[in-house]
């Protein structure tokens, strides 16, 4: 599992740092990442500052970082528990602010199955 703790640093602040190399669990991968100077309320900011902007939080990982992972299911167990101890496991977004649907949402939109009976 301490594979995981340098990717969660990535995950977690947008940046390369060596915070999760010698960390063994969450509470000392957030010390760590505290020493780097992202204490838990900048990380909660930032988190809150990309969901504004409807972006994704926390950041995903590379194709090739997960290609990496030894298990997959492990990176987003120990993702989780990482949000549920920042208390960022319970996302309050507001409705997105576009009100236009684009060219492809309308053409889906008006998509319907031959079996829904509205086709002559």
């Amino acid at each position: 599992m301490a594979q995981l703790f340098p990717l969660l640093g990535f995950a977690f602040t947008g940046e390369v740092c060596d915070a999760g190399d010698a960390c063994n669990d969450v509470a000392g991968f957030l010390a760590a990442l505290e020493e780097c100077g992202w204490s838990r309320e900048r990380i909660r900011q930032l988190a809150h500052d990309r969901w504004d902007r409807e972006e994704p939080y926390p950041y995903p990982l590379p194709a090739q970082a997960l290609g990496e992972l030894e298990s997959v299911a492990a990176w987003f167990a120990i993702l989780g528990e990482v949000r549920c101890a920042l208390g960022l496991d319970v996302v309050q977004l507001a409705p997105s602010k576009r009100t236009d649907f684009t060219a492809d949402e309308l053409r889906l939109m008006g998509d319907v199955p031959p079996h829904h009976g509205s086709h002559g």
